[in-house]
């Protein structure tokens, strides 16, 4: 899917495909309240409402693989 997005500028940038928006949202150059359009739409919404990007918001919150168990470490006796 591509998006078209109004950048800080008030210019409007686009089509640009999923990758490249998260890629902006790494750098910086994109963020929750920044509006946004998926390609064929003239319904403009905040970028936190498009879940495809949820992940890539908040990277705190995605899933981390499993998550390994403490490591007991026993006292070794005293000689």
């Amino acid at each position: 899917m591509a998006y078209y997005i109004i950048g800080g500028d008030g210019k409007t940038y686009g089509p640009k495909p999923d990758r490249e928006i998260r890629e902006w949202i790494r750098e910086g150059r994109l963020n929750a309240t920044s509006n946004i359009a998926t390609e064929g739409s003239e319904d403009w919404r905040p970028l936190s409402e498009f879940p495809e990007f949820a992940n890539d918001l908040n990277p705190a919150a995605a899933p981390v693989g499993a998550v390994q168990p403490p490591q007991v470490i026993q006292p070794q006796a005293q000689p």
